[in-house]
């Protein structure tokens, strides 16, 4: 099956082409203000003969409407939005798993296809999203922290003098301006949170493997931050959207 997938994000969207269990083609782009000129180069750049559907997923109800409008005027009536209702491959073992992030459900969907079980995955962006995926009860849970940006934004917020950042890679041991002191505070701090959560999620399956694996925006720098056995897949979300596509409409 080739399919368009989509994960619209709080701050970022994420566009490729699934087929075969790969994902190629991708491109982010804002969700805030994408631009429909953009929306709509980004989808007949990704769209041809051999793509039979779309296969989306958002966080932001308020987008919905534009992807919906100009996947279908693409596609025609072959548009479907994970909800959670969608059969995703495995069982979701939570209280209340209409509440779920559509997004978290395409994760813990293609880390289980493509790591199996026992595995717990971190979605690094505007939050930072510990999942846990268990052989038998499937997504169990999780843990969400602020992510990179969300720190940055914070210091700015409740602060009068420190100034509005994205976040940055800085090399430097100590931060020799206000720019790099925040900018290491909120790196170091992700890193030290995202340790720490680990450790505590990993204590139930005591000396057994428990796959690591790291996804969203900032997979390429902390993933490695956190030891070698650590697996970064930048597109696991869009792979779980095909894969749940193929479960569902293949």
């Amino acid at each position: 099956m080739k399919c368009l997938v989509v994960d619209i994000g709080n701050t970022s969207t994420a566009v490729g082409v699934y087929q075969n269990g790969a994902v190629r083609k991708v491109s982010r782009l804002s969700t805030a203000n994408p631009g429909i000129r953009a929306v709509r180069r980004i989808l007949s750049e990704r769209i041809d003969h051999r793509v039979k559907a779309a296969i989306l997923s958002t966080v932001v109800p308020k987008a919905r409407a534009l992807w919906d409008r100009e996947a279908r005027r693409h596609l025609g009536g072959s548009v479907y939005w994970l909800n959670s209702r969608t059969p995703i491959g495995i069982k979701v073992s939570l209280r209340n798993p209409k509440r779920i992030g559509t997004d978290r459900l395409a994760t813990v969907s293609g880390a289980a296809a493509k790591y199996g079980a026992p595995t717990i995955v971190i979605d690094t962006g505007t939050a930072m999203v510990f999942d846990v995926i268990r052989p038998s009860k499937g997504h169990v849970g999780g843990v969400i922290c602020a992510g990179l940006p969300l720190l940055l934004d914070a210091l700015a917020d409740r602060t009068a003098l420190l100034p509005r950042l994205s976040p940055e890679k800085v090399s430097a041991q100590v931060g020799r301006s206000t720019k790099e002191a925040m900018q290491l505070g909120a790196a170091w701090g992700q890193i030290g949170a995202a340790k720490e959560v680990l450790a505590r999620l990993r204590r139930p399956f005591g000396r057994r493997k428990v796959a690591i694996v790291v996804t969203g925006g900032d997979a390429t720098w902390l993933g490695p931050a956190l030891g070698r056995s650590v697996i970064v897949d930048e597109t696991l979300t869009l792979f779980g959207l095909g894969h749940i596509g193929e479960l569902n409409w293949g």
